[in-house]
């Protein structure tokens, strides 16, 4: 007989709180196949710290040996990097944006004791291989406003170039006013998944995607990228 769903949440739950010592919420339960998880994966479940709503993540029935595995270090490190730098974003200029700073990691980091540690201190860490990618909300019904955003998008890459030593990426998404609170809610999970704007279908008006390049400097580049 297989193990009840309610079962299946509570051992998750219950790893979770002896792993970290701190309560967990369930967020959305992804059942996995139960007879050959190995080709089709296992459970999966996305939940958040009672304290906290905005620090999602998954936590996974592993499906090659016992227990489970999870992405809390990777997800609190994104959102204490946000919550850090994030107002830097917000005041080059005054619309009304949302923010979303993510490490991009080939591995997540799973020791705990990297959360007492200043976030600055992982960041900075070369040893750490990653990128950065910064998700931005611009919040406009003026479907023509990105061409007049040359010097804005010049900003934000300066910014980023000043913030880091590492290789950056940043997406830039102009959304209906009436929309925001859909694309804040996407950048909230954007840690957790294969992060695209396309989920947001007609809500979108434009997107401006840069990578870094340190050979950048003047703003009359911005000024042919916002022109497509």
């Amino acid at each position: 007989m297989f193990a009840p769903k309610e079962y299946r949440v509570k051992k998750m739950l219950d790893y979770l709180e002896d792993k970290y010592g701190e309560k967990f919420v369930e967020e959305q339960f992804d059942p996995g196949n139960v007879l050959m998880p190995e080709l089709y994966g296992g459970d999966s479940m996305l939940v958040y710290p009672t304290i906290n709503r905005d620090i999602p993540f998954h936590v996974n029935k592993n499906v090659k040996s016992s227990g489970f595995n999870d992405n809390y270090v990777h997800a609190s490190l994104c959102y204490l990097f946000t919550e850090k730098y994030k107002s830097g974003v917000e005041s080059i200029d005054e619309r009304v944006k949302a923010v979303k700073f993510r490490f991009g990691t080939k591995v997540y980091p799973e020791d705990p004791s990297i959360l007492k540690q200043p976030i600055d201190d992982f960041a900075n860490d070369k040893s750490n291989e990653s990128d950065i990618h910064l998700y931005l909300v611009v919040s406009t019904d003026d479907v023509q406003e990105y061409k007049k955003d040359a010097k804005f998008i010049h900003d934000l890459h300066s910014f980023m170039l000043n913030l880091t030593h590492r290789e950056f990426e940043i997406s830039v998404a102009y959304i209906k006013q009436d929309k925001i609170q859909s694309a804040k809610d996407l950048i909230r999970i954007s840690h957790t998944t294969n992060f695209s704007w396309d989920w947001l279908g007609d809500d979108v008006i434009h997107v401006i995607d840069i990578i870094s390049d340190r050979t950048i400097r003047d703003v009359e580049y911005f000024e042919d990228l916002v022109r497509g």
